[in-house]
């Protein structure tokens, strides 16, 4: 089993995995910090979502209907548009 089965291949190696890549961008900040933006929106953001998506199907965290997706529309619109007039009330 090579290291990036060993890594990526678990729930605890996925862990230990983002856990070094957070120590290795936090030194890298006091040293390279507008490099580092770069880099962490570039390539660490989409790292983190590729790994956050498997856990959430795992713990079936995502809508069991296709039309559940409306009250969540609506439930968006709802608390996003007092947000837009509260100068106007």
């Amino acid at each position: 089993m090579s290291i990036f089965q060993t890594a990526l291949g678990t729930d605890k190696g996925i862990n230990y995995t983002n856990i070094g890549l957070m120590i290795i961008s936090a030194a890298m900040s006091f040293f390279f910090p507008f490099h580092l933006f770069l880099f962490a929106y570039a390539f660490l953001g989409p790292l983190h979502y590729l790994t956050e998506v498997s856990w959430l199907e795992k713990r079936n965290f995502f809508t069991t209907k296709k039309r559940d997706i409306w009250l969540f529309i609506l439930m968006g619109i709802l608390f996003t548009v007092p947000v837009f007039f509260k100068t106007l009330l």
